[in-house]
């Protein structure tokens, strides 16, 4: 306003939290670039996304997606058994109210808002170096590029975070997570899949829930459903069966013979047979480790932390893209109101900090409550499973609160 200049944004990152923040701050007058390394579309990366539909319905107020995105609302959550010889023993079930959306969708809807001169795909960051006024990023083409600020959008093996926190490698939880998609006219029971599914089991908990199919569509039939198994795995047992995985280099694998063998054993004495099936006939299942990064700082300089280069927390709390959003709007919030880039700065990494700290509480304390110190499934009762559920989540502030509060009552 009244004639300054305009200020520059460089983000590292053409992903989700990436594009959000070119979306946020472009709203609030910034010029900004895009640097993505991989030069192919990354519409096909992930899986499945959960938020919050208060957060949905802020998105779509700010025409980040459109008002008629493909999406599924899922309004309650059930804990069904295979134990006593019962295949779906009921044991508990809660009001929520969440959008699940496909991975790609969303982050297609983002992209398409982002100008195709601003978002530079096949340039990688090698360095980030301090400038006056600013950040410097060296860009694998030999390039320099400064800007006014920095924004690390870059994931779990963030160059930013090793900027700003230098050398810190995540940590294994002590279990993973089996991971599929699969078309709806292939689930035999799709009927079972009412809502967020959950089937917790000694040693581990696998949950399903429906997305919209690949091509948006939502109706009955037409639909994917994705789901999960968490399982404990020590890591001498993860190495074996995944010599590739280090807690430093942490990613998704595709299972191999050893890796099969395990989920389809797990499947067969463990699962109730609705999700037993749907395991059996996921053609390309993955294996995903679940490890912890607990934020210690988000900012060094005119350099800020979002996303997942931020924090990592377990799946959960389903607060990935949550998270992400929340960083960026917060980010572009605290910017624009203080005046001043460098007090937004403080202002939004001390608020934030506190934030994810909590999240990342939140979600430890659910994956011990579900999977690594669950109690004895076989010994649950229905009255039992609210007190179990307050246990975990109590003094923990999560989008869920309401759930939590139903829950409770």
């Amino acid at each position: 306003p009244g004639g300054s200049p305009v200020s520059s944004l460089s983000i590292i990152g053409g992903s989700i939290a990436g594009c959000l923040s070119a979306l946020a701050f472009r709203s609030i007058g910034f010029e900004v670039s895009v640097f993505e390394r991989s030069a192919a579309s990354l519409t096909d990366r992930g899986a499945a996304v959960v938020i919050p539909q208060e957060l949905f319905s802020r998105l779509k107020a700010l025409d980040f997606v459109d008002a008629d995105m493909p999406h599924l609302v899922h309004d309650a959550i059930s804990f069904r058994a295979h134990r006593n010889g019962i295949d779906e023993d009921p044991l508990w079930s809660m009001p929520s109210d969440v959008v699940a959306l496909r991975w790609g969708h969303l982050h297609q809807q983002l992209r398409k808002r982002v100008d195709d001169d601003c978002y530079l795909g096949g340039v990688s960051v090698d360095r980030i170096l301090e400038a006056d006024g600013g950040a410097t990023l060296a860009l694998n083409n030999g390039e320099l590029v400064t800007s006014d600020l920095v924004v690390a959008a870059d994931g779990i093996h963030s160059l930013g975070r090793a900027y700003v926190w230098g050398i810190h490698d995540p940590h294994y939880s002590g279990y993973i997570l089996w991971r599929g998609l699969l078309d709806e006219s292939l689930v035999g029971t799709p009927g079972a899949f009412r809502g967020i599914y959950w089937a917790p089991y000694n040693g581990g908990l696998a949950g399903a829930y429906f997305i919209a199919g690949g091509q948006g569509e939502t109706d009955p039939g037409r639909r994917t459903l994705n789901w999960g198994i968490y399982d404990k795995m020590n890591l001498e047992e993860l190495t074996a069966m995944v010599p590739e995985f280090s807690e430093a280099n942490p990613t998704a694998y595709r299972l191999e013979e050893k890796g099969r063998a395990r989920l389809m054993e797990l499947a067969e004495t463990r699962l109730p047979e609705a999700l037993r099936q749907v395991a059996q006939d996921t053609a390309r299942p993955f294996i995903q480790p679940i490890v912890d990064i607990v934020p210690e700082r988000l900012t060094r300089g005119r350099t800020a932390l979002v996303g997942d280069a931020s924090a990592v927390l377990r799946p959960h709390s389903a607060s990935g893209i949550s998270k992400a959003v929340q960083n960026v709007l917060a980010l572009s919030e605290c910017v624009s109101q203080a005046g001043d880039l460098d007090a937004g700065l403080l202002q939004w990494e001390r608020g934030q900090l506190e934030t994810l700290g909590q999240l990342s509480r939140l979600s430890q304390s659910l994956g011990a409550g579900m999977v690594t110190d669950a109690p004895d499934w076989d010994l649950m009762a229905p009255q039992d499973m609210p007190r179990w559920w307050q246990s975990m989540a109590s003094g923990k502030e999560w989008f869920m609160d309401e759930t939590r509060k139903a829950s409770d009552s």
